[in-house]
């Protein structure tokens, strides 16, 4: 079993917008962005049985949603409760083949089972699971098939090459390969396109840019792409996972603490790459 180490996209805008990032440059009904369809419509689904069972329904394939049902009767300790309420929590955490685990917090349904989402299978070969109970005085237990963790395969044939999107300075952006389903692409973006929204605050920046990524109009990903050196920012690569569709629509919005906001949006239309 991997030590869980979830490592989030957490979004902080220093100021609210003037306009819904979330719905790209363009406004109105043409632009990229909105609400998603329920991710777990249609998808594979996995269940964890209280007799220690599993049982897959569907095909797990690269690009698409996984949804997790698990019994909790299999990890039967760690329960108390504070003021009434139940102070104990179940977590699945998932890898694909060599990757880092990536947890997902299970919430209980109708049924009484927990069941959670994998918004995005990555491309790979396996995928593993385990699961942990833990409350909030400290108790660990975990579900892992005795270490090995619980395995199934994605449909495909492997992972796909990286492919590196590259926003630069002098304004062209340039993608050094195809946009695959499933795969992961790499963002790279230099904050210098855009001059607005500067400014700091005891010698730190009071400023950020944040990237958003939406398929065929979909809900948009959001990703941090600088980090904080001395007293500027820098750029950061940022990762995301490929959703199936035809089309991958990118922009970026920069704001800071006093309520500018600026936007990177190739005139408006964002910029959009085919998805193989």
């Amino acid at each position: 079993m991997k030590n869980a180490a979830f490592s989030g996209l957490v979004v902080a805008l220093l100021s609210a917008c003037a306009m819904d990032a979330t719905t790209g440059a363009g406004g109105g009904d043409d632009s990229i962005g909105g609400k998603a369809d329920d991710a777990s419509e249609g998808a594979a689904t996995i269940v964890f049985s209280e007799g220690y069972g599993e049982e897959l329904t569907g095909t797990i394939e690269a690009g698409a949603p996984l949804r997790v049902v698990y019994d909790a009767d299999r990890l039967p300790g760690c329960r108390g409760e504070m003021y009434g309420n139940p102070a104990w929590a179940v977590t699945a955490s998932w890898f694909v083949d060599d990757g880092s685990p990536v947890d997902v917090l299970l919430s209980e349904n109708t049924d009484g089972l927990f069941e959670g989402i994998i918004d995005v299978v990555p491309a790979g070969a396996d995928l593993a699971l385990y699961f942990q109970v833990t409350n909030r005085w400290g108790c660990q237990e975990f579900d892992s098939d005795y270490g090995a963790n619980y395995h199934f395969p994605i449909a495909g044939s492997g992972p796909a090459e990286q492919t590196l999107i590259s926003f630069d300075a002098d304004g062209t952006v340039s993608a050094s390969g195809p946009v695959v389903a499933g795969a992961t692409v790499r963002i790279h973006y230099e904050p210098s396109r855009v001059e607005e929204c500067r400014g700091s605050t005891y010698g730190n920046p009071a400023w950020g840019v944040y990237g958003y990524a939406a398929v065929d109009g979909g809900e948009a990903q959001s990703f941090e792409v600088t980090r904080v050196e001395g007293s500027d920012r820098v750029p950061q690569d940022a990762e995301i996972v490929v959703r199936p569709g035809r089309e991958l629509a990118i922009w970026f919005q920069f704001s800071n603490r006093w309520g500018c906001v600026a936007y990177d949006t190739n005139g408006g239309q964002n910029w959009v790459f085919p998805i193989e």
